[in-house]
């Protein structure tokens, strides 16, 4: 258009107009723009319009800058995912960056790109990514055509090996060997997620997709892409710090046998042989120097707990009769409040809030109730957690199933205690107090 203010260009014997990405420059408010350049050409041309998704708005196009149009359609890119495997991953709210941070340290492949919904996002991810020391640069559509050449070539060259980008940005990305695409946010539609894992597997070779879902919406959605492209998306767990560890340790192992049959390494005897004089042997001082990079290693490792995939995962039955109580070694003496203990929970072993029932906080401790099946599983996937900063543990209060909340401590006094109900996440914490002549006490408040 610019050209065309200044006369510095002649459409008047254009006989060919390609408008490719048509739905997304519809999307993106080009109309106006695309109708002003075409006023420039002749109407005798051919006109060749070219759109991931055909909705009423391009057909309402085509009839405009069209003659007798032909529409050429093609299987909707099913066929291209046919050397792709497919993964979702249900995560816990809030915790999607370091759940990507595991599955990039377990597959590390050689180029990845990742995909989020929006330019904000993709600077957030870009730069947790690099501070997490991850060679990344994201690209996005405020971004200047310079910078946006320069990230794209530094990713070409592999002087960065993850793209953090949108949908737009990405749109004509056409690099070799992509190994892996990430779904950080799941995409808007069907023909985006299509288009999004087709950066990878492609010319005969494989790839991975891995799409992380947040909530029970998202699941469904899921299941919907996977019956839409007639693909089987599996579930799977999030790799936990030891399948990490152990997947490095093979590779270290080979790296470690190459480097033996080198003999590159005789610099470092004399440092070796301080050790073994002091009465530690050869081997003491190799698995010592192992398990130091190790525990390094682990130590850059976040620990995110997710729900097992629905194969594993125990079902929560009906709520009813023969509930139980879990204790849990804090409470009001602690600063711990209901939110606290249902997002920990959630977090650490992925059942809904829901699942959750009455929490009596009581100064040194809390109860908490769930059905024997949800306690079970609290007890096992939260060894050896954190709530608020604070290591917790949980045990199973014997005997104490339904009817009154049973809330003495020590000696069997009769303590005061915060009683909540979880349903969801509607917490009060308030006491009424009262006062006479004799003493001062709190009335519980039952929501």
């Amino acid at each position: 258009m610019d050209h065309l203010r200044r006369k510095t260009i002649r459409c008047d014997h254009v006989d060919t107009i390609v408008l490719d990405e048509a739905d997304e420059m519809l999307n993106m408010g080009f109309l106006e723009d695309i109708r002003t350049i075409l006023s420039a050409t002749p109407e005798e041309r051919q006109t060749v319009l070219f759109s991931a998704t055909m909705p009423p708005e391009i057909l309402k196009i085509t009839k405009e800058v069209q003659k007798d149009p032909e529409m050429v359609a093609v299987d909707k890119g099913r066929r291209t995912l046919d050397t792709i495997t497919q993964y979702f991953y249900q995560v816990p709210m809030g915790r999607k960056m370091d759940t990507l941070n595991l599955l990039l340290q377990m597959q590390d492949a050689k180029k990845s790109i990742v995909f989020c919904n929006t330019k904000k996002m993709v600077d957030e991810l870009s730069a947790y990514l690099s501070q997490h020391k991850f060679k990344c640069e994201g690209i996005h559509g405020d971004m200047k055509q310079a910078a946006r050449t320069r990230v794209m070539d530094s990713f070409k060259d592999g002087r960065i090996n993850i793209l953090v980008a949108t949908d737009v940005a990405a749109r004509g990305i056409d690099v070799k060997n992509i190994e892996a695409v990430y779904n950080f946010d799941i995409p808007q539609d069907f023909e985006y997620y299509i288009h999004r894992i087709g950066r990878t597997g492609r010319a005969s070779t494989t790839g991975l997709a891995s799409t992380l879902v947040c909530n029970r919406k998202q699941l469904y959605f899921m299941r919907d892409i996977a019956r839409y492209i007639r693909c089987n998306v599996q579930e799977m767990p999030i790799p936990s710090a030891d399948d990490i560890l152990a997947r490095r340790q093979k590779r270290w192992f080979e790296k470690l046998v190459k480097h033996l049959d080198t003999q590159e390494f005789a610099q470092w005897e004399p440092f070796v042989e301080e050790f073994v004089e002091k009465g530690y042997s050869e081997k003491q001082v190799a698995c010592a120097m192992i398990d130091l990079i190790a525990a390094k290693d682990k130590k850059q490792i976040p620990v995110v707990s997710g729900p097992s995939p629905a194969a594993q995962r125990p079902a929560s039955p009906d709520r009813g009769d023969g509930r139980v109580r879990l204790h849990l070694n804090i409470g009001r003496n602690q600063q711990i409040a209901p939110n606290y203990i249902v997002a920990g929970i959630a977090d650490g072993t992925g059942l809904p809030a829901k699942a959750i029932g009455k929490i009596n906080i009581f100064n040194e401790y809390t109860e908490i109730d769930l059905s024997p099946e949800d306690a079970k599983y609290v007890l096992e996937k939260m060894k050896n957690s954190k709530i608020k900063g604070q290591r917790v543990q949980f045990t199973m209060l014997e005997g104490r199933t339904g009817g009154a909340s049973g809330r003495y401590g020590r000696g069997g006094r009769r303590q005061s205690g915060d009683s909540f109900k979880s349903g969801g996440n509607r917490y009060q914490n308030k006491s009424s107090r009262y006062k006479d002549k004799r003493r001062t006490f709190e009335k519980p408040y039952n929501d």
